[in-house]
């Protein structure tokens, strides 16, 4: 989503995480290094294997 959609959609989620990295849609083609740690730190949080 965008820069815009996400922040207003943490004004009404103000407990999301919200992380802006830029990679639109093609984000694990764009921004690996910085994307993947995040996916597997949720998916950790949820108890699902990493």
């Amino acid at each position: 989503m965008t820069e815009g959609a996400a922040t207003a959609y943490r004004r009404d989620h103000p407990d999301a995480e919200l992380h802006l990295l830029g990679g639109g849609h093609w984000l694990f083609e764009t921004h690996l290094d910085e994307a993947l740690p995040l996916v597997r730190d949720f998916l950790a949080r949820l108890g699902a294997p990493t």
